[in-house]
């Protein structure tokens, strides 16, 4: 059984005026392109020739070709020496994994197992509940997501809020950024099935999330 998080004792942060939760999620970095190596200028046989014209001919190079083989060199070769230089889409990514969380607001309360039956596009080996605790876990390669009921341990004045939003259960999911694609597979699937809305862990649940931005 995957080990699970203990979400009951989530505090509500506070929202401040510049607070964008779902552009904070986003903070991968590609990797530096491929720098592109110097051209060396053609070498003649005794004297300086124009870098325009074959080592040891006298002849004007074709300025795709390399010399002595006859074929098409790389667009960035000059003639005799020059070596090729990578393409920028070879340069490697680097991913960064890391958690993320938002709440999701039912309009009517649901249960584990009633949650876990949606996702059946999911191995079922892959999937535990406590049906008790309202707890789901998803566990894959990436990490393990977590849905977990948190209503119980919020505070009045959230209630109230929840209560004008016509929530009746809150979800608390945390999730690390690498499974970001089935997170919105999930939660796409979710909302369909039992409606209701993704909010951030603000003291209003505002702004609420587009899938697509998890």
């Amino acid at each position: 059984m995957a080990e699970r998080k203990n979400l009951a004792n989530m505090k509500v942060k506070k929202k401040s005026a510049d607070d964008k939760p779902w552009e904070k999620m986003y903070t991968g970095k590609a990797a530096d392109k491929a720098a592109n190596k110097p051209v060396d200028k053609a070498k003649a046989t005794g004297k300086s020739e124009d870098r325009t014209k074959a080592a040891g001919t006298g002849k004007t190079a074709d300025k795709y070709k390399s010399t002595g083989t006859g074929k098409a060199g790389d667009k960035y070769k000059s003639a005799g020496t020059a070596k090729p230089v990578k393409d920028e889409k070879s340069a490697v990514k680097k991913i960064v994994k890391e958690p993320r969380d938002f709440l999701y607001l039912l309009p009517k309360k649901t249960t584990a197992k009633s949650l876990a039956k949606a996702l059946d596009f999911l191995d079922k080996k892959a999937v535990e509940v406590w049906d008790d605790e309202c707890i789901l876990e998803i566990t894959t390669k990436e990490g393990v997501i977590t849905f977990e009921d948190i209503r119980e341990s919020l505070e009045k004045n959230d209630l109230k809020i929840l209560n004008d939003l016509r929530t009746k259960q809150v979800l608390s999911c945390d999730y690390e950024s690498t499974n970001s694609e089935l997170v919105q597979k999930v939660m796409t699937t979710f909302l369909k099935e039992f409606g209701g809305k993704i909010g951030s862990d603000t003291e209003d649940f505002e702004p609420f999330v587009p899938v697509e931005k998890l």
